[in-house]
């Protein structure tokens, strides 16, 4: 089984590389921490799909149920036992020294034939998937009992450590690209929330100034919202929006190709920083989608449903579309009525609006919205000269977040092509020093 799993992923195998065993590529390491009752420890975790490793919390050593705790060793590749099947494994980085792990967690250093932080990134390939499987027995996938020693001795494949250290370089060099792209992200979000928030409850003259109620009190209004200007008043999403839910679809009705006929399907996935994105889509005969179910330009899709709560109530705008477009069966399509459309998604981008998706959600057992609860919850609409003021003040952030994220796509698309490359053989570094040559 194994033999096949490694010939399956490496068709082609590199002729200088070599084929060795896990246990020859990694040693375990074991360092066990003398508990103590009234010291603090500070207990980490590793996420799924190569999430990470994080700090889960930090207690005192009498409230600890596990009392065989090992210290993490920075630069080791730590796995999780139980929770390995999923891909929960982690090179421990230097911020997680003197962290303690508990005895369900296996932590491994590189031999002189193998580094520690490649095999980290051979871990995220789908053949160490398949060894970690293989290597997990039971009924139920949640509670599969992990036998290491059966997955150390499963054949791995390794070019010399030179060609190791520099393939590490190349891939954690575009990880670094990603994580600052997401950081820069993440402080453009918080910007513009900031702005938003402002220009929803302090609204923006006909100088493009920004109203403040402490210098000119008489031009704000107490509402049932907060405070707003005068000229504006409090409505509902439904005043200015009518909600359409999405259709399922069988998996018969589906097309494999967009053709003259065809409405492109769009699902939660495709919702996307506030935009759509219609990169991985499906494909349905437009004889099967009514008008009303039609996405045009400035309508908002808003995902209503999803295993995650933290999915639910997200929006997108759909804009400018080269095929016909419908939602799916956990989406909704909102057509604007009254409005300007693109002051209608900041509407949906605004806090008020995801305070009230929590409270709706936090009172249902299921993490599902209906289109009425949209429709009912509050909203703040100044004059539509206004409403097109505030849209457009929020136009040029939001193209730089836009920017930032098509980059961030594109850097993740690369770093998986550089993955499945460079870790197979199938590309090879040829940027090593003549010492690594010879």
């Amino acid at each position: 089984m194994t033999n096949a799993i490694l010939e399956r992923f490496y068709p082609d195998r590199p002729p200088d590389w070599t084929e060795m065993r896990i246990s020859e590529a990694l040693r375990e390491v074991d360092r066990p921490i003398k508990m103590r009752s009234s010291e603090i420890y500070d207990l980490v975790s590793i996420r799924r799909r190569n999430g990470g490793m994080f700090h889960r919390e930090s207690l005192p050593g009498a409230m600890i149920l596990s009392k065989t705790l090992r210290e993490v060793v920075p630069g080791t590749f730590v796995i999780a036992r139980r929770q390995i099947v999923h891909g929960a494994s982690a090179l421990a980085t230097s911020e997680f020294a003197g962290c303690a792990i508990s005895n369900s967690y296996g932590s491994f250093e590189g031999t002189s034939r193998c580094d520690t932080a490649y095999f980290s990134w051979l871990a995220k390939l789908p053949f160490m998937y398949a060894y970690f499987l293989d290597s997990s027995h039971g009924v139920v996938i949640e509670k599969l009992v992990f036998d290491q020693r059966r997955w150390m001795s499963f054949p791995i494949l390794l070019p010399r450590l030179p060609e190791q250290l520099r393939i590490t370089e190349i891939l954690d060099s575009v990880d670094h690209a990603i994580s600052r792209t997401e950081r820069l992200i993440t402080k453009l979000d918080r910007v513009r929330q900031g702005m938003l928030d402002d220009l929803l409850t302090r609204g923006i003259d006909e100088n493009g100034e920004l109203r403040d109620p402490k210098l000119h009190p008489a031009e704000f209004k107490e509402s049932a919202i907060g405070r707003m200007p005068r000229q504006w008043r409090v409505g509902r999403f439904g005043d200015v929006a009518r909600g359409v839910r999405g259709v399922t679809y069988k998996p018969e009705q589906l097309q494999r190709s967009l053709q003259a006929d065809s409405v492109i399907l769009l699902r939660a996935n495709n919702i996307q920083g506030g935009e759509i994105d219609a990169e991985d889509i499906q494909i349905v005969p437009s004889r099967l989608v009514s008008a009303e179910q039609r996405v045009f330009h400035g309508d908002i899709v808003v995902c209503m449903s999803n295993g995650s709560r933290r999915l639910v109530g997200k929006s997108a705008q759909c804009t400018m579309s080269a095929a016909p477009l419908t939602v799916g069966a956990f989406c909704s399509v909102f057509h604007p009525q009254g409005v300007v459309p693109n002051f209608l998604l900041q509407l949906f981008q605004s806090s008020l609006y995801k305070r009230q998706v929590e409270l709706t959600l936090a009172g249902s057992a299921i993490n599902n919205l209906r289109n009425r609860d949209i429709e009912t919850f509050d909203c703040a609409l100044p004059p539509m000269k206004e409403q097109e003021r505030i849209a457009t003040a929020l136009v040029a952030i939001s193209m730089r977040t836009e920017l930032e994220e098509r980059g961030l796509r594109k850097l993740r698309r690369v770093k998986q092509g550089l993955m499945e490359d460079l870790l197979t053989g199938r590309v090879r570094v040829t940027q090593l020093t003549e010492g690594d040559r010879a």
